[in-house]
């Protein structure tokens, strides 16, 4: 490998973890992008806002939707980290800056970033594997990039053998391909899945499906989720590595009103024990009288050796975390 400042260095592998600039895989390689054209949104503009750490705080992310996109709202004991991603077909930079401003008053945007959601074609050139950002970004929404990434190296570490041979490796380098580009597909049609709601109050709402068409397995759940055989989806459809289950179609699903009750079909466990309301009834129970505060958790932790703080649930089968 050659370097600008350091100039030639040998090596037997090298990991392409140069983000959205893909130097390696794209640029020097050529290795072609594919934009993922059924993902709407393309820039983000990131307003973050200070807090006071002795403020209560909220104990999950909000995902908030805008007329052009959403806006995430991540809490922080210092901070609660905020962005809009949206679609700049559909609106300008100022203009979403205003639309923010609308709901949150006036905000300091602190960075805006532009992208294509997508793929490389290849995940694995030669001696040359892409990690992370530079192999595959869909957009923030399930914040999936993360795990990706872990997913990436997790399959690696199986094929670690391979890294150093030169002959006879071309099946591991296919395999492990499919099983990203897979992945990669399977988180894009998750997303996209997010954004099929009965939303019209925007021309970006009103046109989505007609300009953001569905792939053929986001049809078919929607037909499966329609249908109501909920024990029988075909949600596996990666060789290995990173996909969402039923359970989680089925939370998007309910979320977006795409769920009838009435049709609801979960052939061989119609007698569960305990019952729905049975559980919802515990989780009611240890919210309002076992569960402390978020902030109070934060601060028992802050005093507490980190792997050991009690759960609040005294069940007799989980008493630490």
């Amino acid at each position: 490998m050659k370097l600008k400042e350091l100039g030639d260095i040998e090596c037997d592998f090298v990991f392409d973890c140069s983000g959205f600039a893909r130097l390696i895989m794209n640029k020097k390689y050529n290795i072609n992008w594919k934009v993922y054209k059924d993902l709407a949104v393309n820039e983000a503009i990131i307003f973050p806002k200070d807090t006071n750490p002795d403020d209560e705080i909220m104990s999950y992310t909000n995902s908030v939707a805008m007329k052009n996109g959403w806006v995430f709202e991540i809490p922080l004991r210092h901070r609660i980290g905020r962005g809009y991603i949206f679609d700049n077909n559909f609106t300008t930079t100022d203009d979403a800056i205003k639309e923010v401003e609308e709901r949150y008053g006036e905000v300091e945007v602190k960075k805006n970033i532009k992208f294509d959601g997508g793929r490389l074609e290849k995940f694995w050139h030669k001696n040359c594997i892409a990690i992370g950002l530079s192999s595959s970004f869909i957009e923030p929404l399930e914040a999936t990039s993360i795990m990706f990434t872990i997913n990436q190296v997790m399959q690696l570490n199986n094929l670690k053998h391979a890294l150093y041979e030169k002959d006879n490796v071309n099946y591991i380098r296919e395999m492990y391909d499919k099983v990203m580009i897979n992945s990669s597909d399977h988180i894009k049609d998750f997303v996209h899945f997010h954004y099929l709601g009965k939303r019209k109050d925007s021309v970006f709402w009103k046109s989505f499906r007609d300009n953001y068409k569905s792939s053929d397995f986001v049809n078919y759940m929607i037909d499966a989720i329609k249908y109501g055989d909920y024990q029988h989806f075909m949600v596996d459809k990666n060789v290995s590595g990173v996909n969402f289950n039923g359970h989680g179609w089925l939370a998007i699903a309910y979320g977006l009103g795409m769920i009838e009750t009435d049709k609801m079909i979960m052939r061989g466990i119609e007698n569960l024990s305990p019952t729905i309301d049975d559980t919802v009834n515990l989780f009611k129970s240890v919210v309002e009288t076992q569960s402390e505060s978020h902030l109070e958790l934060l601060k028992k932790i802050d005093s507490t050796d980190i792997n050991r703080v009690d759960f609040p649930i005294e069940s007799g089968l989980i008493d630490k975390i």
